[in-house]
């Protein structure tokens, strides 16, 4: 039985959540704002990165409303800004760790691997919902609790 790839495991998951989206890049909108996220091959490896962005509606033009979120991550010259990007092991309590993902990964665990892109997806979703607004991410940031790139208009 052939394993599936950490892309098809991320999919599911995302699914799982009800994150809309295809290949690498899924979606979901609380309040005012779009959780996106990505999985990131590493280079040189066989490990990953699971990337999240925030975009704020009201920061987005007309010509940006017209894309969709999940070419948020794509190279494409139609792109969804992205206000606020980070990693799930930069969301504040989140459990997930770079080099557990490394170490799932390495060891080709499909079970860990799983595991720790639940639990990353849940943080993110979590943390979107309970301090995704502008105001608190920007507090987070400001007290070093949150490791993000946070464009100046948020």
């Amino acid at each position: 039985m052939k394993k599936d790839s950490t892309k098809k495991i991320f999919q599911r998951v995302a699914a799982k959540f009800g994150l809309r989206g295809r290949d690498k890049t899924f979606f979901m909108r609380h309040g005012d704002a779009y959780l996106i996220v990505n999985l990131q091959k590493a280079s040189g490896t066989c490990s990953f990165y699971i990337n999240g962005g925030l975009s704020y509606i009201d920061l987005l033009s007309s010509s940006d409303l017209v894309c969709s979120p999940f070419s948020a991550y794509n190279n494409q010259s139609t792109q969804l800004p992205i206000h606020v990007d980070f990693r799930a092991e930069n969301v504040p309590n989140s459990p997930i760790t770079q080099a557990g993902i490394d170490a799932a990964a390495s060891s080709h665990d499909a079970m860990a691997i799983e595991n720790i892109i639940f639990i990353a997806l849940e943080s993110m979703i979590l943390f979107a919902r309970n301090h995704g607004d502008r105001k608190e991410v920007r507090r987070l940031k400001q007290a070093k609790l949150f490791p993000a790139i946070i464009k100046k208009e948020v």
